[in-house]
């Protein structure tokens, strides 16, 4: 049976009733300054309805949690990267460590990269192109999906514990100079606005429109040696397991949005069977 994760929107909203088909608009998009709280819930099983035309009714109001996860949004010019990301001009932080610096206008919200720790450092991974995370205006039957790459690489000299921890692996027959290392990630971003109508939380009842998300992310991890006159790159994907490194993550989530608030109403995550 699959976990779903619900984060619901602090309490205290007046209620709304549902008139129409839902418009979101940049009503809905972050500023700089904003700290946005969920609490999160977890259920064996949510009724989620199907996608449809016909107005809906989502009651989650049986949902409750203790444990809170907060988002804020601050200058991207405050990151430690911010000359990676010159376009980006918000830095959204979550409770999990998280960042991603985004540009933030009137017609979209746009992802331009993330900071990705790996083997205990933290590194830029810059999109080759903007990822979309949110259009204004986004109506019903909206569907937006983009494919975004990026990366980096970097000299082991200027990563002694990395290095170490690199030339500790067996390789097999190579000998060579490990000199480098190169990250790469393949991000699928899809959003479909699939149906609209009323949800239900202990915080009140507000007209959303329903959004289905897929974000599929493969990264790559590759070494490169020198072998005198000649040299190669080597996957590593034989050494994830040693060096607890994630290569693919896959989210399949429901999002339940309000234009007359910034917070995800409900945000319902699946969870891997």
């Amino acid at each position: 049976m699959n976990k779903l994760i619900t984060p619901l929107l602090l309490m205290g909203f007046a209620c709304n009733t549902i008139y129409a088909q839902v418009t979101l608009t940049s009503e809905r998009f972050v500023s700089i300054g904003d700290a946005l709280d969920y609490y999160l819930s977890s259920a064996d099983s949510i009724d989620l309805g199907l996608p449809g035309t016909e107005q809906q009714t989502w009651d989650f109001t049986h949902l409750s949690g203790s444990e809170m996860s907060t988002e804020t949004y601050e200058s991207a010019a405050l990151g430690t990267f911010a000359t990676d990301f010159p376009d980006a001009n918000i830095l959204q932080r979550s409770t999990d460590g998280r960042e991603d610096y985004l540009e933030v206008n009137a017609t979209s919200i746009l992802s331009h990269g993330y900071v990705q720790e790996i083997l205990g450092e933290q590194f830029p991974v810059r999109y080759e192109d903007a990822r979309i995370v949110a259009l204004n205006p986004t109506n019903f039957g909206d569907v937006t999906e983009t494919t975004t790459e990026g990366g980096f690489a970097i000299s082991l000299a200027d990563y002694p514990l990395i290095d170490s921890l690199l030339n500790s692996l067996d390789l097999g027959e190579i000998n060579g100079v490990l000199d480098s290392l190169r990250f790469r990630s393949t991000t699928i971003f899809r959003q479909e606005a699939d149906a609209w109508g009323t949800c239900r939380i202990p915080g009140g009842e507000f007209e959303v429109l329903r959004i289905a998300q897929v974000t599929e992310v493969a990264t790559f991890l590759e070494i490169h040696v020198s072998l005198g006159p000649l040299s190669l790159w080597i996957d590593l994907a034989n050494f994830f397991d040693e060096l607890e490194f994630e290569p693919f993550s896959s989210e399949n989530a429901y999002l339940f949005v309000s234009p007359d608030h910034k917070e995800t109403i409900t945000n319902v995550q699946l969870s891997p069977l």
